[in-house]
């Protein structure tokens, strides 16, 4: 029976991590890092990362007008991502009895590569990019004229309510 211990330093928001196309709950430390332990039989696993944009899920831009609206025009609306970095991550790991590996994502804007790892055991890349998605800022630009065309026209229904009055 082999062993692995994945630890996830920095984990981000809508990041998705699957062993061997399963995916299994983390556990946290103390620093807020995710810990992934996995007991297998097989002498590989591989190891699949994502992270997708909420910008690119269709219909995207309605529910956000919507709670743009609910959220009395965004005052405690949440706060969207700005750099629009997709991260891609697809890796086999060949296990011995313990491994642990530690993932560390690059946080640094001129770093191509999503992941760094730190093991002793054998680890072959399939892929490792770390990209900004350029469909996801233009619907970020997109949504951003759309709230301050509702501001305008909230500002304006106001300005005629008081007249009319």
């Amino acid at each position: 029976m082999n062993t692995l211990t994945f630890k996830l330093m920095n984990p981000k928001e809508n990041t998705w991590i699957k062993f061997d196309d399963v995916e299994v709950k983390p556990q946290k430390d103390k620093g807020g890092h995710n810990i992934y332990s996995i007991k297998t039989d097989k002498q590989k696993i591989d190891v699949t990362l994502y992270k997708y944009l909420e910008v690119n899920s269709p219909f995207y831009i309605l529910w956000q007008i919507f709670f743009f609206i609910i959220s009395l025009f965004g005052i405690f609306n949440k706060r969207l991502e700005k750099n629009c970095v997709v991260l891609k991550y697809h890796a086999t790991i060949n296990l011995e009895n313990d491994t642990t590996v530690i993932a560390r994502i690059n946080t640094n804007y001129k770093e191509q590569t999503a992941l760094s790892l730190e093991t002793t055991a054998q680890v072959v890349e399939h892929e490792n990019q770390r990209m900004i998605d350029k469909q996801a800022k233009k619907r970020l630009k997109i949504l951003k004229v759309i709230k301050i065309c509702l501001w305008l026209a909230l500002i304006a229904f106001m300005i005629i309510m008081i007249v009319n009055r």
